[in-house]
C-alpha cells in the first residue's frame, strides 16, 4: 500500500479503496499571519479540495482515524499545531468534530452585520465579469442569515448594483413580471451573448461599410457641387435675414426712446409724472415745466415779441383757465393801445 499522498496508486487494503493511477496530489493549507488575509476563506476552499479528494480516491470510505491522519498530513506544518491545540486524539475523534474545531479557530467571531454590510455594499466593477459579479454575492450571502430570502436578496443586489454600462440589462430584468432567481440568470446570459453578437456584427461590417462610402462619395461628384451651391445661397439668404431683424429691433428700440411730452423724459412704461399735481394748472399728469398752460402764454410773449416793430402794446394780460369735461379753456382779456386808441 502506497501512501496516499503521493502520486502514485493508492490501495486500501483493509477498506477495499483503490484508486490506481489517479494524481493525489493536493496542496498544503496556506495559514498566513497577516491579519489582513482571510484565512477563513482559505480554510473552507482546502477543505473543500479535501473532499473532493476523499471522495476521488474512495478514501472517504476510510475509518475516521485513517481520515482524520491524511488531513493532519496534507494540511502541513502550521495547521498540525494548531491541531494539537484542541487536546483531541485521534482514537475516538471524527473528522467532522476536526473540522468543527479548525472553523472556530479560523472564525471565533462571525460578525453577521458585517458580512451583511460586504453583501449589501457589493457592486460590480468594470473589469469584472457578471458571472463572476454573481458568482462572489453567492458566496457573501452564505455568512448573511437571511434564511429563505437569500436569493430574492442575491436577485435584488444582482440587478441594482450591476455596472451602468449593462444599464439594458438591467431594464430588461425590471420588466419582467415575478422574476425568479433562475429566470433572472437564463435572462441575463442570453442579454449578455445578445450584446456580444451585435458587437461583433458591427465590427466585422466596420471595413466593408467604409469602402462603400468611399465609392458613394466618388460617384456623386456633380450633384455636390450642386448641394455646396445650395448651401452658399442659404447662408446668404440667413446673413440678410439677420440684418434685417437687426435694423428692425434698433428701429423698435428707437421708437420706444421718444421723449414724452408730459415729464420731459424717456421712458418705456408708467409716466413718472401720472400721478403729480401741476403747480401751474393745478391738475393731474405733467410737470409745471411742461404745462399746456405755460406754452400758450409763452407763445403769445414770442408773438408779441415778433411784433414790436409796429404800434402795438399791451398794456395788461389777464389769463384764466378752467377745466369743462376734460378739456382746457383759456379765457383771456387783453387791453391795447394802438395809435391812443384802447381796445378791450
Amino acid at each position: 500500500m502506497q501512501n496516499p499522498t503521493t502520486g502514485g496508486g493508492v490501495v486500501d487494503e483493509k477498506d477495499g479503496a483503490c484508486d490506481k493511477g489517479m494524481n493525489t496530489h493536493l496542496k498544503q493549507l496556506n495559514i498566513s499571519s497577516d491579519p489582513a488575509n482571510n484565512n477563513a476563506e482559505s480554510w473552507k476552499r482546502w477543505w473543500q479540495q479535501l473532499e473532493l479528494y476523499l471522495l476521488a480516491t474512495g478514501l472517504d470510505k476510510s475509518s475516521e482515524k485513517r481520515k482524520i491522519a491524511i488531513l493532519l498530513h496534507l494540511i502541513g506544518e502550521r495547521g498540525l499545531n494548531i491541531f494539537n491545540t484542541f487536546n483531541l486524539k485521534l482514537d475516538g475523534s471524527t473528522l467532522s468534530e476536526v473540522k468543527s474545531k479548525f472553523d472556530n479557530f479560523f472564525e471565533p467571531r462571525r460578525n453577521v452585520t458585517m458580512s451583511r454590510y460586504a453583501f449589501f455594499t457589493r457592486r460590480q466593477t468594470k473589469s469584472e465579469s457578471i458571472s463572476d459579479f454573481l458568482t462572489d454575492l453567492e458566496i457573501k450571502s452564505k455568512d448573511c442569515e437571511f434564511g429563505t430570502l437569500r436569493e430574492s436578496l442575491i436577485k435584488d443586489i444582482f440587478i441594482a448594483n450591476m455596472d451602468n454600462d449593462l444599464s439594458h440589462v438591467r431594464q430588461r430584468l425590471l420588466q419582467e413580471p415575478d422574476l425568479t432567481y433562475e429566470r433572472m440568470q437564463e435572462l441575463t446570459r442570453t442579454l449578455i451573448v445578445a450584446q456580444q453578437d451585435a458587437e461583433k456584427i458591427v465590427r466585422d461590417s466596420s471595413v466593408p461599410g467604409e469602402n462603400v462610402m468611399h465609392l458613394s462619395r466618388k460617384n456623386r461628384g456633380r450633384g455636390d457641387s450642386r448641394q455646396r451651391a445650395s448651401s452658399r445661397r442659404s447662408a446668404s439668404n440667413s446673413r440678410r435675414s439677420a440684418s434685417s431683424s437687426r435694423k428692425s429691433a434698433s428701429n423698435s428700440e428707437h421708437s420706444s426712446t421718444r421723449t414724452c411730452g408730459r415729464c420731459g423724459q424717456s421712458h418705456r412704461f408708467k409716466c413718472p409724472a401720472t400721478a403729480v399735481q401741476c403747480r401751474s394748472c393745478k391738475n393731474f399728469g405733467h410737470f409745471a415745466k411742461y404745462c399746456l398752460k405755460n406754452k400758450r402764454v409763452s407763445q403769445l410773449q414770442s408773438f408779441n415779441s415778433d411784433k414790436s416793430s409796429q404800434d402795438h402794446f399791451v398794456g395788461m394780460l389777464n389769463s384764466q383757465l378752467k377745466s369743462s369735461q376734460g378739456h382746457m379753456l383759456l379765457r383771456m382779456s387783453m387791453e391795447l393801445d394802438i395809435g391812443g386808441t384802447e381796445f378791450t
